[in-house]
């Protein structure tokens, strides 16, 4: 299984991270491209919610919460619906957790992927994909900090 990952510092203290990480409506604020977030089960946390993200670039894709670790994070996956997620991906989750870091707190964000296509697919992640998703990896852990960054301003406002 591939992987890349992102880091970056959050400006509060993890348990106040952790309450808004928990709530999967909110990813449209951090992740880059996404416009709209559907909660599409009636269980909004913990293993089995599911969300529905929409993008500026393709079509809808479906998140599902396989791992929940309370306080600190959690792993989805990656779908369209029971089609599994979309090219050229045969497998793929991605992880949010929180790590302490003194009085503060960091996120790192994980893809984990499997791709499609045989040795084409290899191919593709040594060339082109690798790079691409640690990109956007990272843009998710950084725009993840700075959405935190502005609740903490308007909290203390």
């Amino acid at each position: 299984m591939n992987s890349a990952s992102g880091t970056a510092p959050i400006a509060m203290p993890l348990e106040e991270a952790w309450e808004l990480l928990r709530d999967l409506g909110r990813a449209r604020h951090y992740v880059p491209g996404l416009t709209d977030v559907q909660i599409t089960t009636e269980q909004r946390e913990g293993v089995g919610a599911s969300r529905r993200v929409f993008s500026k670039r393709g079509a809808p894709m479906d998140e599902t919460v396989v791992r929940w670790d309370e306080g600190r994070g959690f792993e989805i996956r990656l779908h369209r619906g029971e089609a599994g997620p979309p090219p050229p991906f045969r497998e793929a989750r991605f992880v949010y957790a929180l790590v302490p870091d003194g009085e503060r707190c960091r996120i790192e964000t994980t893809l984990s992927w499997v791709s499609r296509w045989g040795v084409l697919g290899k191919l593709l992640d040594a060339l082109v994909m690798r790079r691409a998703i640690g990109r956007t990896v990272q843009q998710v852990a950084d725009g993840l900090a700075q959405h935190y960054a502005q609740v903490a301003r308007a909290g203390a406002a």
